[in-house]
């Protein structure tokens, strides 16, 4: 059936001020969805007790004892019956991913997770903590590899060396 003269099925044609609203209001949703917070991510609250806590390396750091920032290879003194906490750089949107392991008896493992920037950027990097428990005197040896899951690309080798007194 023939359109009726005079008629367009396609009014937008006709009206550029049409395409331009369009147009915009692509765009005021693209940029309020890059902004808001959508909930992945760490709230505010949390990102403030993680950057304080990070930014000590010594003392009683919210019940998770020492926190140690480790950039390089290192040696760490724990006590006895204490927990500690390892503070890696990392940024979970690139595809690497730290992983850990001990060998040794005088420290285990009680998990590790990473924590997200509570705002920012899109990509931002965030921090990847893992704690342990320093169970008996002695050395144990934490190797931490930071990788790119499925191309065993390495992009940074840690060891920290943990003696236990």
């Amino acid at each position: 059936m023939p359109p009726i003269a005079g008629t367009d099925r396609r009014p937008w044609r006709k009206a550029p001020i049409m395409k331009l609203l369009v147009s915009l209001t692509c765009v005021v949703l693209l940029v309020a969805g890059c902004s808001s917070d959508d909930g992945g991510g760490a709230s505010d609250d949390a990102t403030a007790t993680s950057s304080a806590r990070t930014a000590s390396t010594a003392g009683d750091a919210g019940g998770s004892g020492e926190v140690f920032e480790v950039d390089g290879d290192t040696t760490v003194q724990v006590a006895a019956g204490s927990t500690f906490t390892l503070s890696l750089e990392a940024n979970a949107t690139t595809g690497y991913r730290w992983a850990e392991r001990v060998d040794g008896d005088a420290v285990r493992s009680d998990g590790g997770e990473y924590l997200a920037p509570g705002e920012g950027m899109p990509g931002q990097g965030g921090t990847q903590e893992y704690r342990y428990e320093a169970v008996a005197a002695g050395t144990a040896t934490i190797e931490l590899t930071y990788s790119q899951a499925g191309s065993g690309e390495v992009g940074q080798q840690y060891v920290v060396t943990v003696e236990v007194s």
